[in-house]
C-alpha cells in the first residue's frame, strides 16, 4: 500500500517553491548593488550637509514648561 498524501499540503509547498523562486528573481532584477546604495547614502549626506549650510538662522531650542521653576 502506498501512503496518505495530503493534496493541500502538496499544493501550498509547490506554491511557496514558486513563490520563493520568483522572489530571488525579483532581488536580482529590482535589486541595487551595495555599491549603489552606499553611492545613494553618501548623496542624500552631501545633499543634508548643503541644506544646513545655506539655511539662514539656527532652529530655535525649544525650552520645556517644566524649566519655569
Amino acid at each position: 500500500m502506498s501512503d496518505v498524501v495530503n493534496l493541500n499540503k502538496v499544493r501550498k509547498a509547490k506554491r511557496k517553491q514558486a513563490e520563493t523562486a520568483k522572489a530571488r528573481e525579483n532581488r536580482i532584477v529590482h535589486g541595487l548593488s551595495k555599491v549603489r546604495k552606499e553611492a545613494g547614502r553618501a548623496e542624500a549626506e552631501r545633499a543634508q550637509v548643503q541644506l544646513e549650510k545655506m539655511r539662514r538662522e539656527q532652529p530655535l531650542e525649544i525650552k520645556s514648561v517644566d524649566d519655569s521653576q
